[in-house]
Parts: structure tokens; sequence; C-alpha cells
């Protein structure tokens, strides 16, 4: 169950991130609005939403309505989104170069290679808190997110329970009020 949580409430946290890889700079916080912004709208809508599906269809039905819609859209956004991560890019790069290249020469995978040692790896755990530690905005932005999330997986974690009664509200949206 834990693991099912985490890939279903990865969406929220790598939802932001996605954007900001792929929209340029100045389109960045209108397209971070609308992500954001929809998934707020989701959160109130949906338990409502799903109360009224499982009272109709049952909650096997709604666990299975959720799969077949996430499934779906898994698929197309795979399909769709382009990839930005910088490593992979270079190294499609040099690979691309390499073929162009009739000597046979590696120096284009030489210089596109990845490399990680431990001052990179000691940089990137430092950055994000130094950045963290100076703004005070982004303290109050990610204390709420974190709040945020750790309600939505506590909820997620008591529904089974929940579910387990053997007698159903009267009313779908009882549990809710």
């Amino acid at each position: 169950m834990l693991f099912r949580t985490g890939c279903f409430l990865s969406i929220l946290i790598l939802g932001p991130a996605i954007v900001g890889d792929l929209f340029p700079i100045e389109q960045t916080g209108r397209s971070m609005t609308l992500v954001m912004g929809t998934q707020m709208v989701v959160d109130c809508i949906s338990p409502v939403a799903g109360a009224y599906i499982a009272q109709g269809l049952g909650w096997r039905w709604l666990i299975w309505l959720m799969v077949i819609v996430l499934g779906f859209f898994s698929l197309l956004l795979l399909g769709v989104l382009r990839e930005t991560y910088s490593v992979v890019l270079l190294r499609w790069k040099a690979e691309r170069l390499q073929e162009e290249c009739a000597d046979g020469r590696q120096e284009y995978r030489a210089k596109h290679q990845a490399r990680v040692d431990a001052s990179t790896v000691l940089e990137s755990a430092i950055e994000p808190m130094q950045i963290l530690a100076q703004s005070p905005i982004l303290i109050l932005t990610t204390s709420y997110m974190a709040t945020t999330y750790a309600l939505v997986a506590l909820i997620i974690a008591t529904l089974t329970g929940q579910w387990s009664q053997p007698t159903p509200p009267s009313s779908p949206v009882a549990p809710l009020a």
C-alpha cells in the first residue's frame, strides 16, 4: 500500500519540476500556476466525485477507474513529452556525432560523458539547502506543500479502515463532512 501511495503521490512532487524543464523561463510562471491550480481543484473535487462513484459502482470499480485513467494518461504522456535530462541529451548527442564521424574517434563520447565524483554529489546535496535557507518565500511554500502532501498521505493511508466498515454511510459525501 505504501509503494502505491508513493507512486500516486510522486506526480505532485515531480509536476513542478517537469514544468520547469519543459517551458522557457518566461512561461514557467503561467505553466506552474496551471499545474498547481489544477492540482488544488482536483484535490477539492475528487473526494466528492470518488464518494459518488464508490457508492454507485463500488469501491473496487473506483480503484479500477483510477488505474485505467492514470494508465491512459501515463502512456499518452510517455509518447508526447520530450526528454529533458541533460546527461541523457548529451549522451544522445555524442552517439549521433559518433555515428556521423567516419574515422571512429572517441573524442565526442569522452567530451559528453557524465562525470560524477564526491564533490559533485556533495554540491548537489548542499545547494538546495542553501537556496532554501536564503529565501523566506521558499520556506513558506515548501512548508505549505509538505503539510499538504503529509495530509494527503495520511488520508490515503487511512482509507483502508473506512472501506472495511460493513455498513456504508447513507449519503456518499457523509464521510467528507
